[in-house]
């Protein structure tokens, strides 16, 4: 990836500035009264809701409203949604009334359903106006899941265990929801209070209709969730996976000079995930298996100014990934291209996000040729970062990295701020420096910056403030 090079010293006045604008946020109105969730005695059905009903307790939400085409219109087909509880998953049944012969869906392969008519919930579950986990659903139930960043957007690379039914009827469709609680990660308390959108996709007329009412013209989705409240001490459990591999070759072949030869090889490995305190992922990976993540598209690089970039998709590098994205991209997993041994906690307590990983690589000293320096060597790559929230979706960070090979190597230091000054401003920066020591004793120390304000509509601007220097890869 690539950083902007400038003066620190403008950056601190940068920060300065921003430190000032800190002082000048508006304070945001309490939020209001949670939507009490009920506890099933028994697990809802699906026949339950093609019946008219569930015949449970359960709150119950029939308001929903366009988020687009039109903004705060109501929803085009009655929608009710149905939402309860027990001890291992949250429950959320779906009536979508429509005419059956107008509904867009197909048995179709998981997360390819982006243009179906779906419904979704997504859940922040810290609390935090910021992060969500998001779940759709479309008629038949075939799901699509992932989470949702403020101010980063989507990340469709996260993979949930949770259990979807979907039947279309007479008078339009059915879907029930069950997501267990392990799969989700938040704090440890007496009772939860969460934040969550309702919404469905009526696909024929390019309609999102949402509840809680949420409007375009603020400059966060996840901060306008509604809140939830599970009056009950509901937990992961302990959530502890272990994915042991192994694969065993035998090759035969023809040597012209030395006649049939036989090579056997081997290759044991463990991916292991462990969760701490339910809001913490301890992620081991020991010669992890990438063999079944899938091929890349094909991309066309003529006349290509900057290097070509594929989506990050090995489970190791998955769980949280948004803690290390900082405005301008600093850390890209893919350039650890065949790690042995890697070890990353993620995770988040009250209003501090935290993300570190250590790995090695063996490709950088697989690639020099025998006799040559490094040849057989290793690069150690170690990122960490820690986010601290404030207000209402604002937040301060501090990224490290270090990437070392045989007598080289690259570090950066970054600090960023992402500051909400009112519902539709938003002011984002960072300061970077970069020190790179080659391996023949070339040295580089480089800093950046930038400062950036944006606005929704009805203004929908975008000012780059300030920016200054050329650009230079980092070797993470």
């Amino acid at each position: 990836m690539e950083i902007a090079r400038g003066s620190f010293r403008t950056s601190a006045y940068l920060f300065h500035a921003l430190n000032v604008c800190l002082c000048t946020a508006a304070l945001w109105a309490q939020e209001p009264k949670p939507l009490h969730i009920p506890r099933a005695i028994r697990p809802p059905t699906l026949s339950d809701f093609i019946e008219g009903a569930p015949k449970e307790p359960a709150a119950v939400v029939t308001t929903f409203n366009q988020f687009y085409p039109h903004d705060g219109a109501p929803v085009s087909q009655p929608t009710t949604a149905y939402l309860s509880y027990d001890s291992n998953n949250l429950y959320v049944g779906w009536i979508c009334k429509d005419d059956p012969s107008l509904i867009r869906a197909r048995v179709a392969p998981r997360k390819t359903i982006d243009t179906d008519d779906r419904v979704t919930i997504n859940i922040d579950t810290f609390h935090d106006h910021k992060h969500s986990y998001w779940f759709d659903v479309n008629p038949y139930g075939i799901q699509s899941d992932g989470r949702t960043t403020d101010g980063i957007g989507d990340d469709a690379s996260w993979e949930g265990l949770w259990y979807t039914e979907g039947k279309i009827t007479e008078g339009g469709y059915v879907v029930l929801e069950t997501i267990p609680f392990r799969t989700l990660r938040f704090p440890r308390g007496p009772h939860q209070i969460w934040n969550i959108l309702l919404g469905r996709f009526i696909q024929r007329s390019s309609e999102f209709s949402v509840w809680p009412t949420l409007t375009e013209n603020k400059s966060e989705f996840v901060g306008q969730f509604a809140p939830i409240e599970i009056d009950e001490d509901i937990s992961p459990g302990r959530n502890i996976q272990f994915i042991p591999y192994g694969l065993l070759e035998r090759d035969k072949y023809l040597d012209t000079a030395n006649g049939f030869q036989q090579q056997n090889d081997h290759h044991p490995g463990l991916d292991a995930r462990v969760v701490l305190h339910d809001s913490f992922t301890l992620d081991l990976a020991a010669n992890p298996d990438f063999s079944e993540i899938g091929s890349d598209d094909p991309k066309v690089t003529a006349n290509q100014r900057y290097e070509v970039t594929y989506a990050k998709r090995r489970p190791f590098f998955l769980e949280n990934a948004s803690v290390f994205i900082t405005p301008e991209e600093l850390f890209f997993s893919r350039r650890t291209v065949d790690p042995q041994i890697g070890v990353r906690l993620t995770g988040s307590l009250q209003r501090w996000n935290m993300g570190a990983l250590i790995a090695d690589d063996r490709a950088p000293g697989e690639l020099l040729v025998q006799g040559e320096s490094g040849h057989g060597s290793r690069a150690y790559d170690s990122v960490a970062r820690v986010e601290r929230e404030f207000g209402h979706q604002s937040h301060a960070g501090l990224f490290l990295s270090n990437d070392s090979f045989n007598s080289g190597w690259n570090r950066a230091a970054s600090l960023d701020l992402r500051l909400l000054m009112a519902r539709s401003w938003m002011i984002s920066g960072q300061a970077t420096t970069t020190q790179t020591r080659q391996t023949g004793g070339g040295y580089d120390a480089v800093p950046g910056y930038y400062l950036k304000a944006t606005t929704t509509p009805p203004c929908n601007r975008s000012l780059l403030i300030a920016q200054r220097g050329w650009m230079c890869p980092l070797a993470i």
